[in-house]
């Protein structure tokens, strides 16, 4: 059986508290740019407000891959006591029930030696943890296909525990041009319609408000009635999850 190929001596991988991302913006957004696989979820103005204002993420850490002093490689991983209900310890990409996409941002070409470096890394130190969990990773591009040719022909268990299928838009045309080639030309007719309708009773505007509490007090809730056996039903006004709140509103 071959050895496992070593890592180019100009590549490390660092496992640092997630607030090192701090200082690592600019280098991080040039990682984006070049990955080999997109993940919003991961980029800076997503996974920074969610590390920041959702609770429980002091334990989270980020692996930091570089070659020839450049950024190749990040990913969120904690240290897990449980594997969804059994109490077995395992290490795990981090994920929040609002990131729905888990492959790591790897910079294109470097996807080989950046698994290599973290399957190195989980051997070392992996402590109580039984297995590494990679969680929500798409199996049909480069960045699994990667994976598996890092660890052909090595004496290494790895399964596939839950397949799922999720809606994805993945478009190359801008916002305009995919509406123009979604919608038929009546259904664009009637919405610049109803715009103009809608312009008649006043100025349209869209406004961000950063807190609830900026919120025009009509805005912040709404009541809805519905007519039932001749009397309206109040529906109370929806809530405003006030954990998640402003990780969005900084997202």
């Amino acid at each position: 059986m071959a050895a496992p190929a070593p890592m180019p001596p100009e590549s490390t991988l660092s496992c640092l508290p997630w607030r090192a991302l701090e200082d690592q913006i600019a280098a991080w957004d040039r990682l984006a740019l070049r990955a080999s696989e997109p993940n919003p979820f991961f980029e800076s103005w997503y996974l920074l407000p969610s590390l920041r204002h959702l609770p429980d993420t002091g334990k989270v850490m980020v692996l930091l891959f570089e070659q020839a002093g450049e950024l190749a490689g990040l990913l969120p991983v904690v240290s897990a006591p449980r594997y969804y209900r059994w109490p077995v310890p395992n290490l795990a990409s981090w994920l929040h029930e609002n990131c729905f996409c888990g492959v790591p941002l790897i910079a294109r070409g470097a996807e080989r030696d950046f698994w290599r470096a973290v399957l190195d890394w989980a051997d070392d130190r992996a402590g109580q943890a039984l297995f590494l969990h990679l969680r929500a990773m798409p199996v049909d591009g480069p960045i699994h296909a990667a994976l598996s040719a890092t660890i052909s022909g090595e004496a290494r268990q790895t399964e596939i525990v839950l397949r799922e299928d999720r809606a994805l838009l993945a478009s190359d045309l801008s916002a305009d041009a995919y509406l123009e080639a979604s919608l038929s030309s009546k259904k664009r007719k009637e919405l610049r319609r109803q715009a103009a309708r809608l312009a008649e009773q006043g100025a349209v505007a869209a406004e961000r408000a950063p807190t609830r509490t900026d919120c025009p007090n009509g805005a912040r809730g709404s009541s809805r009635s519905k007519p039932r056996a001749g009397k309206a039903k109040q529906v109370p006004p929806w809530p405003i999850m006030r954990v998640r709140q402003p990780c969005f509103a900084k997202a």
